[in-house]
């Protein structure tokens, strides 16, 4: 389990291989290609990161792929969790940061290519 700390309050998240395709079903587009995308405007990939931060944190607090499948369609559940937010720490550099750098991590491979 990895935290994301938001002012004074700590998220805990769980990335992982689902991660990108509960994303995609929330966004109905790809993690992958917004993350590479340097035409899509700042203020678009800072929402972007705020839902990429609620697939993490809904998947640290359920293992059940067929209910993280439901709540990262679930814009009710969304802004439940976007309503105890504070958005001026929220949108910092520092939040997003670590946003990004917490999915990033997860996507790195320890073993060396044999070429």
């Amino acid at each position: 389990m990895k935290y994301i700390k938001i002012g004074e309050k700590e998220i805990a998240v769980r990335p992982s291989c689902l991660t990108p395709i509960l994303f995609k079903r929330k966004e109905k587009k790809d993690l992958l290609i917004i993350l590479s995308d340097t035409n899509i405007p700042e203020t678009e990939k800072l929402q972007y990161m705020v839902s990429l931060l609620y697939i993490m944190a809904m998947q640290a607090t359920c293992k059940d792929v067929t209910v993280e499948f439901e709540k990262a369609e679930n814009e009710m559940e969304f802004y439940q969790f976007i309503d105890d937010l504070d958005s001026k720490i929220l949108y910092s550099d520092k939040v997003m940061a670590q946003i990004l750098q917490t999915y990033v991590d997860t996507t790195k491979t320890a073993s060396k290519s044999k070429n």
